[in-house]
């Protein structure tokens, strides 16, 4: 007879993979009820007063070649200095960024930031700016997903913290399937949630608006305001709010925020005036601080300039020198000297 003794063998405990983990995280549904029901109800923390709140999605909307990129890299750039929104919305969270770059060249993105960097106050840390590039990143499938997640997070485990915002640019470039089908776009939307839940960040997704409508009676061309997104109406529905660049036939630009769930981004319309080439940045209009900063520079190290010189040396277009110097001449900070050529300088 053979007598077998019981041993007890612990069954080995397996890793779970990080995979696996967020599997589970998607089982944790919350539940309130009664004592519960109205705790935890803190507000979501500002980022950038009245335009972005954390763990929230925003939506820049914008014609072609209305600046939308060139605007949320001034976002950022303002996120991570910690420096006002055009010069007066405060950043009221600075920190690290993501920007997630699907369209153009990455050598445009360079360009951009060095000349947008211009216009701050403070030199830009650029290790708190996470640039990641690829022409075409679908992020509802997993495979581009799950490589950008382990970009981020080698970047966040030397930041030591979460990125606060994180920007998608731009939405037709970041999706596989049709914008117009409501499935691919919850399945895309769905892809954000990930993003939100597990940095915890602001997410900034850049998307183009429809082609012009025109009214069928009148063949008037309709303006459609942030309504006018491309695609499904699921994508519009999915987003917090909507700030909408538009460009006028005068190249100025207007900011506007109707579609908006929470009722506390700022209201009105905001006129908006391009400088570039360097500084590149979008201003309030009235407010030439940007482009003035820039001359009263030159006109300090060099004494009296030429218009010729000024253009030569500011690297300003034409029409933002022609501004920014009316302004100082009216304001009695810069005076003129008229020769052959007009000379500027500066009022003592």
């Amino acid at each position: 007879m053979f007598i077998i003794s019981s041993v007890n063998i612990p069954y080995p405990v397996l890793e779970k993979s990080p995979m696996q983990n967020r599997e589970l995280d998607r089982l944790k549904i919350q539940s309130f009820c009664g004592e519960t029901l109205r705790a935890n109800s803190t507000p979501p923390e500002t980022i950038i007063e009245n335009f972005l709140w954390k763990e929230d999605c925003a939506m820049l909307l914008g014609s072609e070649k209305a600046g939308k990129s060139i605007m949320a890299q001034q976002i950022f750039c303002a996120i991570v200095t910690g420096e006002p929104y055009l010069g007066k919305f405060s950043v009221k969270k600075s920190g690290a960024v993501v920007y997630i770059q699907s369209e153009g060249k990455r050598d445009e993105f360079v360009d951009r930031l060095n000349n947008i960097s211009m216009s701050f106050n403070a030199p830009i840390n650029d290790s708190n700016f996470l640039h990641l590039f690829k022409k075409y990143c679908p992020l509802n499938v997993s495979i581009f997903r799950e490589a950008i997640f382990d970009k981020i997070d080698t970047q966040v485990k030397i930041w030591g913290c979460n990125p606060v915002a994180i920007c998608i640019d731009s939405v037709y470039k970041c999706i596989d399937g049709d914008l117009n089908e409501n499935r691919d776009i919850i399945a895309f939307t769905n892809s954000i949630d990930e993003f939100i839940s597990r940095y915890n960040a602001a997410i900034l997704i850049i998307h183009h608006d429809a082609k012009e409508w025109r009214d069928e009676k009148t063949k008037e061309t309709l303006d459609r305001g942030d309504k006018g997104a491309y695609g499904s109406v699921f994508l519009r529905a999915y987003v917090d709010h909507i700030l909408y660049l538009k460009m006028l036939k005068t190249k100025a630009r207007t900011l506007t925020c109707d579609t908006q769930r929470s009722g506390k981004t700022h209201p009105e319309v905001i006129d908006l005036l391009m400088i570039e080439p360097s500084p590149l940045c979008f201003q309030i209009k009235g407010d030439y601080k940007p482009s003035t900063e820039v001359i009263i520079h030159q006109l300090r190290i060099n004494g009296q300039m030429s218009y010729a010189k000024l253009m030569a040396n500011t690297g300003l277009a034409q029409i933002t020198l022609q501004q920014g110097m009316a302004v100082l001449i009216q304001r009695k900070v810069v005076g003129f000297i008229d020769q052959k050529e007009r000379y500027f300088f500066l009022k003592s």
